[in-house]
């Protein structure tokens, strides 16, 4: 049988139009089903409760997975809601932020701080499969166009979530897999267990290690240290150092100084001690907290860093498991107390 111009052009149209139907059926299926069915405690569930929510008593906590690891609500106050993410720094939670303070209400804003919350970093990925599904936020839209991020086929029906389904299914199926994690409030805690924790901190103790031979190598060998070296030694400059972004910064005290009816609560959470022994300018830390509280009124920076919690409180050098997480979140209850309305 002799193929025509024509037979093929006639299948490449075929072909062209089932895989576009493929697209959108597949599209379809993560859109109305597979992402609204996450569970609440998901990242992007998390961000559309911000963008839909109107809860006017909430009292929003904000932060990265040391948040969501470490503030239980029912031990803070009433209608707490953890919306701490894993992975995220200021600048993925300054649109959030904003949201939040365009609405209506005056209830205290709580952001979780540790020594990466304000750094930027050229190499630091944005998890684009949090942001996708809220393009059409505008404040979501111009947090991904500063990073350059904001692709045309984000806004394409078939292809806005090409590359990110593997994401959209590991968060749907994770609770089905995982079920260690105890859920409350958006919060999402570890059960205590010492070897966990022993395994991480010697992580740590070896990434010291390396911090330091690496410092040495450059001094005494200087030849010897190639590229691969001062990448490494980098990263662990970034990692075991506070060196916050002027520009996060400076966002954060504009929303603070634009909503003087928000009482902000900046709260440095209690740190394992290999994580402060770790730590090169831990009183560079102080001072900034202090500059931030002393120039904003409605600021109250609340430091437990240093609270003398036992290794049986902490899932690794970087989180507390349920048991710091309720103990911390009972100190933090009693410290904003007298902030909250009656």
């Amino acid at each position: 049988m002799r193929i025509t111009k024509w037979t093929i052009y006639r299948m490449t149209f075929g072909v062209g139009i089932l895989a576009i139907v493929v697209a959108l059926i597949v599209d379809s299926f993560f859109q109305y089903y597979a992402i609204p069915n996450q569970r609440h405690f998901s990242n992007t569930r998390k961000i559309d409760r911000i963008i839909v929510g109107n809860f006017e008593e909430e009292i929003p906590i904000f932060g990265s997975s040391v948040a969501r690891r470490g503030y239980y609500c029912d031990s803070i106050a009433p209608n707490v809601y953890n919306y701490g993410m894993s992975g995220s720094l200021f600048n993925s939670i300054y649109p959030l932020m904003q949201i939040e303070l365009d609405k209506d209400k005056d209830t205290p804003v709580i952001l979780d701080f540790d020594h990466h919350t304000f750094l930027y970093s050229e190499h630091i990925k944005l998890d684009l499969s949090n942001y996708v599904p809220h393009i059409e936020n505008a404040y979501i839209r111009e947090m991904l166009k500063e990073h350059d991020k904001c692709d045309w086929n984000f806004r394409v029906p078939g292809l806005r979530y090409f590359g990110l389904y593997m994401d959209y299914t590991r968060d749907f199926l994770k609770p089905k897999l995982e079920t260690e994690e105890l859920i409350s409030c958006g919060g999402v805690f570890y059960p205590p267990k010492e070897q966990v924790f022993l395994r991480y901190l010697a992580k740590r103790e070896e990434m010291i290690k390396e911090e330091q031979d690496l410092r040495e190598k450059k001094k005494s060998n200087p030849t010897l240290f190639n590229n691969s070296d001062a990448r490494r030694l980098e990263y662990f400059e970034a990692l075991f150092s506070f060196h916050p972004d002027s520009g996060n910064v400076a966002k954060l005290e504009s929303l603070m100084s634009e909503n003087p009816n928000r009482q902000f609560f900046l709260v440095y959470s209690p740190q394992n001690w290999s994580k402060i022994d770790a730590l090169v300018n831990y009183d560079e830390i102080i001072s900034f907290l202090a500059r931030l509280e002393k120039d904003h009124a409605n600021l109250k920076v609340l430091d437990y860093s240093l609270a003398d919690f036992p290794d049986t409180y902490y899932r690794d050098s970087g989180h507390m498991n349920i048991l710091g997480a309720k103990v911390f979140s009972g100190m933090l209850g009693r410290d904003i107390r007298p902030y909250l309305k009656n």
